[in-house]
């Protein structure tokens, strides 16, 4: 005999605590206390870890997509919205499958995730750590060398940061406020400059600034000489010329953004090279602000689901208090309409 199919409202009510979420990676669950609430590291879930704890499971949220796959959704037989704290947009796969399943998936929207703040902070660390390289001393004294050098090392007072394919007026903010001139090139027309920034050539912003932060690397990569680059790169392949400079010492250092985890043989022993996933926008701050937004697009999901669940039941009536009620009713009614008829 075959057993009808279960409801969102079943898998909940055979729940001794209820609704149950599982937060995968660095997602504050302060905003989620009122749930009964699993974590889970991001690695364990890369590795296949997820499958196991999916039982019972409602409600996931997750920092990236990249852990959500065709096997989850098989497994995962109560599941009925994954939330998305992050950027990333859901593959057109994984929305297919989620909408056949009945899975509702949720995003933070742009406007939060956004942070032209954080990511300039971001920035002037980096700039900061190449031009001391700081990170070859750290790595020297975790390997205990004791390195004191000023060869290659500069302030970073009264130097030039160019920016390339985009103007941040809080970049440029900062920058100032180190002592530091800011020129940029923007392909988009009638950029408002904040303070003393100015628009230049492109060639002058690649040639004459001590720190480059670039938008396009596979296009101007190569006219960048004896300077410090800052950048992000779609693909681990164009870190190759960035290694191959710093190795020649056309380039001074550089800080990349990479989407996934270079070759170790093509890194190896390269100097005063940062390298970091993509955590411009990923803080304590702005996580708690994506969710916020996503427990409140999640309690609406939930409510409009199962509404006895979350929401206080209407108040229950027995026959004689609805026909008292209705009586009630049609009297005020008729009383209303004689009242209009007199006057």
């Amino acid at each position: 005999m075959v057993s009808a199919p279960t409801t969102f409202a079943d898998d909940v009510k055979k729940s001794q605590d209820g609704i149950k979420i599982l937060l995968v990676g660095d997602i504050d669950p302060k905003p989620f206390d009122r749930y009964q609430v699993e974590r889970v590291s991001q690695e364990i879930a890369f590795k296949g870890g997820l499958l196991q704890r999916m039982n019972g499971v409602h409600a996931l949220g997750t920092m990236t997509p990249g852990c959500i796959d065709q096997a989850l959704f098989e497994a995962a037989t109560s599941l009925r919205v994954i939330a998305c704290f992050g950027p990333e947009p859901w593959s057109p796969a994984l929305e297919a499958s989620a909408r056949k399943r009945g899975i509702t998936l949720l995003n933070a929207p742009d406007r939060l995730v956004n942070d032209e703040h954080g990511h300039a902070e971001l920035i002037i660390g980096q700039l900061i750590s190449l031009s001391r390289q700081l990170g070859d001393r750290n790595m020297e004294m975790h390997d205990k060398i004791w390195r004191k050098k000023s060869q290659g090392c500069y302030e970073v007072r009264h130097k030039t940061l160019g920016l390339i394919g985009g103007y941040s007026t809080s970049l440029s903010v900062l920058a100032e406020a180190l002592g530091m001139s800011v020129v940029y090139h923007c392909d988009i027309d009638n950029v408002l400059p904040f303070g003393r920034a100015r628009a230049a050539p492109i060639e002058r912003v690649l040639q004459s600034t001590f720190v480059c932060v670039l938008g396009d690397t596979k296009r101007w990569l190569s006219s960048i000489k004896h300077t410090c680059l800052i950048a992000c790169m779609d693909h681990v392949e164009s870190l190759q010329t960035v290694v191959q400079a710093l190795h020649a010492g056309t380039l001074l250092g550089a800080a990349i953004e990479l989407p996934c985890p270079p070759p170790a043989q093509l890194v190896a022993g390269c100097p005063n090279l940062i390298l970091t996933p993509r955590t411009a926008r990923w803080t304590v701050e702005r996580q708690t602000v994506c969710a916020e937004h996503v427990t409140t697009s999640l309690l609406q999901h939930l409510q409009r689901i199962t509404p006895q669940l979350i929401s206080p039941p209407p108040p229950s009536y027995n026959s004689e208090d609805q026909l008292l009620s209705l009586c009630n009713a049609l009297a005020g009614a008729r009383v209303g309409i004689e009242t209009s008829i007199l006057y």
